[in-house]
């Protein structure tokens, strides 16, 4: 999902929104309208272009490699801005925010799930692709508010005199002491409560309160919260690395599958890409163990190209 940040003024370099972009590009998960954008602002813009250097050149040095391999540290120049990588995400640290706080910001990259637990006790574990912006020091924070793109699961602490905000690029959530699961892929947002209480808002104005066991849907083409009620065993799956799907298109299961295994799926027809499925993806298992489950209802042929990428294809008739 593109950062509403970078885009916001189109004529303004926007310093801390493009470093967040670039550390998503060192996690792996940037989306293609975003690696777009960060070569448009390369092509425009000296500043960025120095920017993406000091990035780049300091991974270099700090002997950095990609996600799902071991991790250094990151630090730029000058003490504008520090990255740390550690675990299965990347922190960054801005100069500047709303109070005077820092701002922190995990990414856990394809094929890896990460966990924080935030200074006031609240409990946050990051599905594969998932960023989460989050206050340096809650303590000193008067509202304790964070930013997600992917998914994730909240264990919110109670403090009846600070409601926590989780914002989102399509609505606002707001949470008493609870438990609840957030999710905005695929330029949506879904929210499913686990317990207490959350009231949800859209940038429109529509306000909806949960109850638990239930689901709030919000969709870029459609103008209106849908609520209904959910199974625990296909929302919260995730969380011990299932995946369930019930008349999913592959195309919609093949996304998924991108993050959990952090690789990239080409279906080459379009058909066959609008097939619906109905299974499980278990991420421990190789991605193979999915192929092998969805050919049973569908024919199909795949390869791994030179590249790694998997290509998925009907199977030809024999």
């Amino acid at each position: 999902m593109m950062s509403r940040n970078a885009l916001s003024n189109p004529g303004r370099f926007d310093h801390e929104a493009f470093v967040h972009l670039l550390i998503k590009q060192q996690a792996g998960i940037t989306s293609r309208k975003e690696n777009t954008f960060i070569q448009k602002m390369l092509d425009e813009s000296a500043e960025a272009r120095e920017l993406f250097d000091e990035v780049h050149e300091t991974s270099r040095n700090e002997n950095w490699e990609p996600p799902h391999r071991k991790r250094f540290p990151l630090y730029i120049a000058a003490g504008v801005t520090l990255l740390l990588a550690t675990g299965a995400g990347y922190f960054y640290f801005r100069e500047t925010a709303p109070g005077n706080i820092p701002l922190k910001t995990l990414a856990a990259p394809p094929g890896a799930n990460s966990t924080i637990k935030l200074d006031d006790g609240t409990e946050i574990r990051l599905n594969a692709a998932t960023t989460i912006r989050y206050p340096a020091d809650l303590k000193r924070s008067k509202r304790r508010e964070v930013y997600v793109e992917g998914e994730a699961f909240f264990t919110v602490s109670a403090d009846p005199q600070r409601p926590f905000m989780v914002h989102s690029s399509l609505a606002n959530i707001e949470v008493l002491g609870t438990s609840f699961n957030v999710r905005t892929y695929d330029s949506s947002v879904r929210v499913s409560l686990v317990s207490g209480a959350v009231a949800i808002t859209t940038r429109e104005g529509e306000k909806v309160k949960l109850n638990p066991g239930y689901t709030a849907t919000l969709e870029t083409y459609i103008p209106q919260l849908l609520v209904s009620a959910y199974r625990p065993d296909t929302v919260l799956g995730w969380l011990s690395g299932m995946y369930r799907f019930e008349n999913t298109p592959l195309r919609k299961v093949c996304r998924m599958a991108e993050r959990a295994y952090n690789i990239r799926i080409s279906i080459d027809s379009d058909e066959l890409a609008n097939v619906c499925y109905t299974g499980i993806i278990n991420a421990r298992k190789p991605v193979e163990r999915l192929l092998e489950d969805i050919g049973y209802t569908t024919a199909i042929d795949y390869n791994f190209d030179g590249t790694g990428q998997l290509h998925i294809t009907p199977a030809c008739p024999k």
